[in-house]
């Protein structure tokens, strides 16, 4: 019942952003790298969630060869509110890549509250964010930037996204800093 408590008013609070970042999404043709890793470390179990797959399907066909997966769903806001089925499950482990860099914080603080929601027990948060520099024609914008393309971006280091995290969640660590971004392991 929690689940379905507040998700909409959450949801359309945030829709002219997650809009405008759909823009940012990049389809590719490999896995991407926080997925990769959190492959190759054995992190992703249970049922997973790729909360905020945007363009990427791949993280869900390369999840289900893992062993210790039962299920994998791709959700993400742009494809329309959650299914019924998004709604009712608890995920055992939610991976979440680069939704953080373009919010701006009130919408960053309720995208993240919204992702809680479908964590089980125990569930394991993977939280990737980018670390690039802004570049000149980036104008600054509350915590963030706005870039050439009117997308916000948000730019982290480990202190920032650590910082941030444990706000929200009780036991924060790196995985690993690699190729421009930072993977983060969050437990509620």
């Amino acid at each position: 019942m929690g689940v379905t408590f507040g998700w909409p008013l959450i949801i359309w609070r945030i829709m002219d952003w997650i809009k405008i970042s759909k823009r940012t999404a990049i389809k590719r043709d490999k896995l991407p790298l926080p997925s990769r890793i959190a492959l190759e470390r054995e992190l992703i179990r249970g049922i997973v969630l790729n909360f905020g797959a945007g363009k990427d399907k791949l993280t869900k066909i390369e999840a289900l060869k893992n062993k210790s997966v039962i299920a994998c769903s791709n959700y993400d806001i742009n494809d329309g509110f959650p299914s019924k089925f998004h709604r009712l499950l608890f995920f055992d482990t939610i991976i979440c890549s680069y939704v953080l860099n373009v919010l701006p914080p009130e919408e960053r603080r309720e995208m993240i509250e919204h992702m809680k929601l479908y964590g089980a027990n125990g569930a394991r948060f993977l939280i990737a964010v980018r670390t690039d520099f802004p570049r000149k024609k980036w104008k600054k914008h509350k915590d963030g930037y706005i870039t050439g393309s009117g997308t916000f971006q948000k730019i982290y280091n480990k202190l920032k996204i650590t910082r941030e995290l444990r706000k929200y969640f009780s036991t924060v660590h790196i995985v690993e800093q690699a190729g421009g971004m930072i993977l983060m392991e969050a437990y509620v």
